[in-house]
């Protein structure tokens, strides 16, 4: 999603190692990098789906967060140990990204966990 008249970008998600391939995968544009307030737009997609989102001006910080399909909705909804991902530079023109995910540190901001969930 995100504003139509702007570019699509095409992402790569890469998941770490234990994490299953059968997942749902947010990702949302934000102002700063840090998933502070609500996104400015986002998208939900399966992880084997191809990733397409269209640049959004004013949030250029790409961020995603993943649920491995088949859990639990408490697991869902609060995660012991998330999977999240924040690409390292802010995103301004087309290109195509690698958005490595990895399991959340303990200082980690948290993004909203609900959204894959309240999705299904």
């Amino acid at each position: 999603m995100g504003n139509a008249d702007q570019p699509p970008i095409e992402v790569m998600a890469v998941l770490p190692g234990g994490v299953r391939d059968t997942c749902r995968i947010w990702l949302g544009w934000y102002p700063s990098p840090a998933p502070i307030g609500l996104p400015a737009a986002g998208q939900l997609c399966e992880f084997d789906q191809p990733l397409s989102l269209r640049l959004q001006p004013g949030a250029p910080w790409l961020l995603g967060f993943a649920v491995e399909d088949g859990d639990d909705h408490l697991h869902q909804l609060a995660p012991r140990w998330p999977v999240v991902a924040r690409h390292p530079a802010p995103i301004a023109r087309p290109q195509q990204v690698t958005l490595h995910f990895r399991r959340a540190q303990m200082h980690d901001i948290p993004l909203l966990s609900a959204l894959p969930a309240l999705a299904k």
